[in-house]
């Protein structure tokens, strides 16, 4: 995140973030929030994303690619993997997070956010 704004990159400083980015058409942007808009810019696409919530700034994500997406979604939240082993990446979270459930129900710990 220092490379994209200035920050304090410290656990205890947290700031919400409003991202938009504007990248090549052939491209798909990524972040940490759901995308909330694209627009054509003059042969270029912006998208725009949802706010997040606060959180440090080295948590921060933005990811800008061609490369093909496999998607998992879990209680209305998607999970993407990008690359090459995509599809393997997917059937491990989707394991992993029905362990994390499990784990919720017996132990009582949240690890799933709620819905907004």
């Amino acid at each position: 995140a220092r490379t994209w704004f200035p920050c304090f990159d410290e656990p205890d400083k947290k700031a919400t973030f409003h991202l938009t980015v504007t990248h090549p058409m052939e491209t798909t942007a990524y972040s940490n929030t759901r995308m909330i808009a694209t627009s054509d810019k003059n042969g270029t696409l912006q998208t725009e994303f949802e706010d997040t919530v606060p959180l440090p700034p080295y948590l921060v994500a933005l990811a800008i690619t061609a490369q093909p997406v496999a998607v998992l979604t879990v209680d209305g939240y998607e999970y993407r993997a990008i690359g090459h082993f995509r599809e393997e990446a997917v059937k491990v979270a989707a394991e992993a997070l029905k362990k994390l459930q499990n784990y919720s129900v017996f132990e009582g710990v949240d690890f799933f956010p709620k819905k907004t």
